[in-house]
């Protein structure tokens, strides 16, 4: 099993769209911080305050005194323009920076991608016969990538705090005193991001396919299945509202706030759960195609 383990880490640190799946995200990170750094030196204050307002979802009633202040000052002398912009831009913080992959759900579909396309690799390859001569292998084969998951989930975690790092020194902000907060964030956002890398591992090992998982684990991560909520909803079939339910809805309020919504930590576990026990009665009972 350890041997196992050891092998799928050196795989993981190999898989070409673990590094495109983490440029991505790092190069959202910069890119933002590069263009906040231009608008707030060039912009006109209302177009700052916007951009400003979007990355600060969770502050509304913060943002709405600053577009007010905006509003006075965006006609006066310039030492009052520079001070509003060094203000405005000192809203752009470490913690704000770090929060862009989860609130824009950036991380919901990069971290289930590199899922599928790298346990998916065993059955395109073959890979995954060399180790049914060992007993109970398809268990071990399926523990071993279970634990890989949350290896998956510190390295993006500390791609966005690199480049995290790297656009509070662009924007020449101060950096947080106390990290507390930025790992808390993390504690909690960690149990529905693998409760959904848990499912779709779970769609790999069900239809043994990349194509057929991607097909049904992207849709979802685009939570675009809240178009049907809402019309299950309006319709009443049911007895409860799928709203308070969905898990990719309440996982974005998650993000945003750092707050668990009602009805997520019951959700996420539910499928952990049952992507879990699915997982094992799959692997056991269905034939490999390889």
């Amino acid at each position: 099993m350890i041997h196992m383990l050891k092998a799928d880490l050196r795989r993981l640190f190999r898989t070409r769209s673990l590094y495109v799946c983490l440029i991505l995200m790092v190069s959202i990170i910069i890119i933002t911080s590069i263009s906040m750094n231009i608008l707030t030196q060039k912009g006109d204050l209302f177009e700052i305050t916007y951009a400003v307002e979007g990355l600060n979802q969770g502050t509304k009633s913060d943002m709405q005194k600053i577009r007010a202040e905006a509003d006075v000052l965006n006609n006066l002398d310039s030492p009052f323009m520079k001070g509003m912009r060094q203000k405005l831009r000192s809203y752009i913080s470490f913690e704000i920076l770090f929060k862009i992959p989860f609130v824009s759900s950036l991380f919901l579909m990069l971290a289930p991608l590199v899922v599928v396309l790298y346990s998916s690799k065993d059955y395109a390859t073959g890979y995954i016969k060399n180790y049914l001569i060992l007993p109970q292998a398809k268990t071990k084969w399926l523990v071993s990538k279970m634990l890989i998951l949350p290896v998956i989930m510190a390295t993006f975690y500390l791609g966005a705090f690199i480049s995290s790092a790297i656009g509070t020194l662009i924007l020449k902000n101060p950096f947080p005193e106390d990290f507390s907060e930025i790992f808390a964030y993390i504690a909690k956002i960690s149990l529905p991001i693998f409760s959904f890398t848990l499912f779709t591992l779970f769609l790999t090992v069900a239809l043994q396919n990349k194509t057929a998982a991607l097909i049904i684990s992207l849709p979802l991560s685009f939570n675009m299945q809240a178009l049907a909520y809402i019309l299950i909803d309006s319709a009443g079939f049911l007895p409860i509202k799928l709203r308070d339910w969905a898990f990719i809805s309440k996982t974005k309020e998650l993000s945003m706030s750092g707050v668990f919504p009602e009805n997520l930590i019951a959700v996420s576990i539910a499928i952990a759960t049952i992507s879990l026990i699915l997982s094992f009665v799959m692997m056991n009972k269905r034939d490999l195609k390889v």
